[in-house]
Parts: structure tokens; sequence; C-alpha cells
């Protein structure tokens, strides 16, 4: 599998050495996860309606999953407004119902936080994500 961070992004998620492409070893205490972060970021899923900061600060993003019965495009940035780093965009343009995933081999480390750019109210925009400490 091919390692998708950089150096830098390994060793802040604490994964150098080829880890994050094999696994961390098991641990007889469980798996290693990142500690909840406190706060306006809560691990795992939202469901978005609307223009929203899904995430402040770092995290990963792991994919989204847009249906639309009606044009919709849906564009995640790395930050807290449109400003950020694109990531990706989603469009639907059907007058069915149609359900587009982007769901990513390995995660995206965003360094400022996720923010969703909506063009009109999705049935559902699922966004998948885990915040980091920092």
């Amino acid at each position: 599998m091919t390692n998708f961070l950089t150096p830098d992004e390994q060793k802040t998620l604490g994964v150098a050495g080829g880890e994050w492409a094999q696994g961390p070893a098991p641990s007889p205490e469980g798996p290693a996860h990142p500690e909840p972060v406190e706060g306006p970021c809560l691990p795992g899923w939202q469901r978005i309606t609307e223009d929203a900061v899904v995430c402040r600060g770092p995290a990963l993003f792991y994919g989204a999953v847009l249906t639309a019965a009606a044009a919709v495009s849906a564009v995640f940035y790395d930050g807290v407004n449109a400003s950020g780093r694109r990531i990706i965009g989603l469009e639907t343009s059907a007058a069915v119902q149609v359900t587009v995933p982007a769901l990513f081999p390995a995660p995206i480390l965003l360094k400022d936080g996720l923010y969703v750019d909506v063009s009109a109210a999705p049935d559902d925009l699922l966004v998948l994500y885990s915040p980091l400490p920092g």
C-alpha cells in the first residue's frame, strides 16, 4: 500500500516509519486512537444540510456521501471557510435520486479544519472525519 502522507504529516500523526501503510501493531490495551477533542468538533460524522464548519483545527477527512434528487454541489475545504485549500467537490445533476460517494483509501490530513460549501440543501450529505489534538 502506498503511504499518502508526507514525512511531516506522519510525524504529526505519530505514524512515522511506515506504520500508516501497515497499521499500528496490536496493543493489549486495545487500538490506539486520538483522544476526543472537546469543543465544536466531535469525532465521527455529521449530516450537513447547509454551508458549515464541520471541524476547527487539525483533523482527518475520510470522505463524504452526497444524496440528492436535484442539482446539488458540495465543495470541501481545509479551513473554516471557502478561502481555505480546496480538497474535493461532489456534484449531482439528475432529476432522480442520486448518491455520490467519495471515500478515500487513506484519510486526508487537514491542518486548519473542515468546511463544506453546498449550493443547495441536499437530501443527505454525510461527512466522515476525526479531529486530532492540537
